[in-house]
This record gives C-alpha cells, structure tokens and sequence, in this order.
C-alpha cells in the first residue's frame, strides 16, 4: 500500500528510501574528483623535478620519475574505481526506484474497472508503464550524477586554481 510522503512528494520519498546509495554514489564520486584532479598536480610536480635536476643530474633522477610515473598511474586507477563504484550505486538506486513505481504501477492498473482499458489503447498503456518508467529512472540517476560530479569538479577546480593564482582564478 502506498504512504502518504509516497503520494504527496513521490520525489523526496523516493530520494529518501533510497538516500544511502545515492550519498555512498556521492563520496565515490568526490573520491574520483580528487583523485582525478590529483592527476595534472602529479604530472606539474615530475616536470619541476626534471626541470630543477636537468642542470646537475642525479643517480636518483630516474628513481623520482618512476615512482611519479607509477604514481600516476596508482591515481587513474583509484579514480578509474571510484568513478566505476560511483556509476553503480547511484544507476542501481535508479533501478531500484524504477523497480519500485512498476510495481505501484502494476498495483494500480490491477485494481482498475475493465472500463478504462476500454478507454485507453493497449500500446498507450503499456509505453506509459515501460518507457516512462524507464524515463524516471533516468531522472533520478542520471541527473543526481551530473549534479553532484559537476559541482564537486567545480569546487575543487576553482580550489586548485585559487591555490595557484587568486588574481588568475
């Protein structure tokens, strides 16, 4: 049976029932941005080593590029995991939410008079259950994952640049 919050916000109860996965979808998804973004600071750091022991070369040079190298690289897959872990906690809220309308869905239309299937064409029925269901879904995932990821690129971004250059920034 259906709850009053379910009817009278469906968007928040959805949110809220489902608010776990969404902010464990969150974390994962700073997790990529910092690691991300860590990335190019690394890349800066192994220039101004070789830059700084061009003019007098020394026996550990190679040592300190390959352990940036290897840093580097330790970073792209930490963020490469984290972006993954972001994606599948949040589709599968997604997924779950859209699991969930189905079934009120299919609840509701089993309760209906024969009447208003003889109304309403079978197609239009049936596109309303799959494909806008499927539609929710999408807002529910896809949007919160464009949200969060652009605002936390975004804050970080304008972070390590104000680092930098206020006056640039």
């Amino acid at each position: 049976m259906t709850s009053n919050t379910e009817l009278t916000n469906p968007k928040a109860h959805y949110f809220k029932k489902y608010k776990w996965w969404f902010l464990a979808g969150a974390v994962a998804l700073i997790v990529t941005n910092l690691l991300g973004l860590a990335i190019p600071a690394q890349i800066g750091q192994a220039v101004q080593t070789i830059r700084s022991l061009s003019d007098a070369p020394t026996p550990d040079l190679h040592d300190q590029l390959i352990l940036a190298g290897q840093l580097i690289i330790a970073l792209a897959i930490g963020s490469a995991i984290a972006r993954i872990l972001s994606r599948i906690l949040i589709f599968n809220a997604g997924r779950f939410i859209e699991y969930d309308i189905r079934n009120l869905l299919y609840q509701k239309l089993t309760t209906l008079d024969a009447s208003f299937f003889q109304k309403y064409p079978t197609g239009d029925i049936t596109s309303r259950v799959t494909n806008d269901v499927s539609y929710i879904r999408l807002l529910y995932a896809i949007s919160f994952l464009h949200i969060i990821n652009t605002s936390v690129a975004y804050i970080i971004s304008t972070q390590k640049m104000w680092a930098i250059s206020p006056t640039l920034t």
